[in-house]
């Protein structure tokens, strides 16, 4: 790093290099703090995952940079995500607008699409092999900045169009993005304190010169109004889309089903999937909060006997609600021919997959219900329990299952 210095010293003796370099030194050295997982990551040109979200969140910075004129409207804002990584008493401070994180975003890229950084899956699902410099940087696992260039161009090119369709079409996103571009229209029609007010919120940037605080804070009190009413009308009348779960699950069965593919084109899969995706969406087969419409489908999938949210990490969404997605995806509208394994196979693979977790959750419950009738427990209560699960997974199943036949009947007549 190469600084430089010139004299502001408006006639007074002006401090000499080396005063300015101690200064410099000792207020690096007594004030430095430990970046924040979101800088970290925009920080970070030696992981792939890190610089996949590094380039997602680089579509949506150059688009909202272009004139009005030349913005793809549809295109995901950078209000969508919390880019800034703001942090007060070491807690995040999530930006107004943003869905999500830069860290959750991080996690799709690694925990479903993309694998961990330089595991031999994330090298088959890059082609690494057809490049011999990226193929002997996966071999040291480490990228210089040459392979990160590589490494950007072959992100950028085939996985992200893919999954930014999908962020960009799945309806309840594409909602809240019109929204957003609308607001962003009337603000940057208006006065010149309206049109900063939108700019501080999604590049943070200042005016030169004095700024009429009052009347600023003013606008943008207004303007974070009509964002959460956005949210509330786009987002959050559908549990779980609104929360990190929801997303999860449909994030790890876009990034298994696209490898049942064979001669992936990203792209054309993700038109696939996030078509069928809003057909199940707008029957109400993401109602999974009370009285929603697969409300008992995903009980002790996503939600237990009690309401309480469930198996929400990122490693469960495979036996959970990324089964689920993926079965009524499927099944919605069927796979194309260029599938390298029987959507039968697949299917009863997920319907195993969701029976054991249904049976854990109804395993827990039942056994709260019988510990009166059986008060010395042991095997007689371990063999009650086992016996009345396995019959309320059964009628639950086959509740998915009606589900699923109701779906099916979508794409016949599309």
């Amino acid at each position: 790093m190469v600084v430089s210095f010139r004299s502001v010293a408006n006639g007074r003796e002006p401090p000499s290099v080396l005063d300015v370099v101690r200064s410099l030194f000792v207020y690096i050295n007594t004030e430095a703090r430990p970046l924040s997982e979101s800088r970290r990551i925009l920080l970070d040109d030696e992981s792939v995952n890190a610089i996949a979200v590094q380039e997602l969140l680089e579509r949506a910075h150059d688009n909202d940079l272009r004139p009005r004129r030349e913005r793809r409207e549809e295109c995901l804002p950078l209000l969508f995500f919390d880019w800034r990584g703001q942090e007060l008493g070491g807690k995040p401070v999530p930006m107004a607008a943003a869905v999500k994180s830069v860290g959750e975003i991080r996690s799709w890229f690694e925990d479903y699409l993309l694998g961990e950084d330089f595991s031999e899956y994330q090298e088959e699902v890059l082609r690494i092999e057809t490049d011999e410099r990226l193929k002997s940087a996966f071999g040291r696992q480490r990228l210089d900045y040459r392979t990160t260039r590589l490494v950007r161009k072959r992100v950028a090119t085939e996985v992200l169009p893919a999954v930014s369709y999908l962020l960009e079409n799945f309806e309840p996103y594409r909602e809240y993005i019109g929204g957003l571009r609308e607001l962003e229209a009337r603000y940057d029609g208006g006065s010149a304190l309206q049109c900063h007010a939108f700019d501080r919120l999604r590049f943070g940037s200042q005016l030169d010169g004095e700024v009429p605080e009052q009347q600023l804070e003013e606008i943008e009190r207004s303007l974070l109004l009509e964002i959460e009413r956005l949210r509330r009308e786009a987002l959050k009348p559908t549990f779980p889309i609104d929360n990190d779960i929801g997303m999860r699950g449909v994030m790890q069965s876009f990034g298994e089903l696209v490898y049942r593919w064979t001669g992936v084109d990203w792209l054309e899969y993700a038109e696939w999937f996030t078509g069928s995706l809003n057909e199940i969406h707008r029957r109400g087969w993401f109602e999974a909060g009370y009285g929603g419409k697969a409300h008992g489908v995903l009980r002790h999938v996503i939600v237990n006997e009690n309401e309480n949210v469930i198996n929400y990490r990122l490693q469960d969404a495979s036996g959970a609600l990324g089964a689920y997605v993926s079965l009524f995806v499927g099944t919605c509208f069927e796979p194309p021919p260029h599938w390298c394994a029987d959507w039968p196979e697949v299917r009863g693979e997920l319907r195993e997959r969701l029976k054991r977790t249904m049976r854990r959750g109804h395993r827990r419950e039942v056994r709260r219900e019988l510990r009166e009738e059986f008060p010395e427990g042991g095997r007689p209560l371990t063999e009650a329990v086992n016996r009345e699960a396995d019959d309320r997974v059964v009628a639950q199943m086959e509740s998915v299952e009606g589900a699923l036949g109701r779906v099916a009947l979508i794409g016949l007549t599309a």
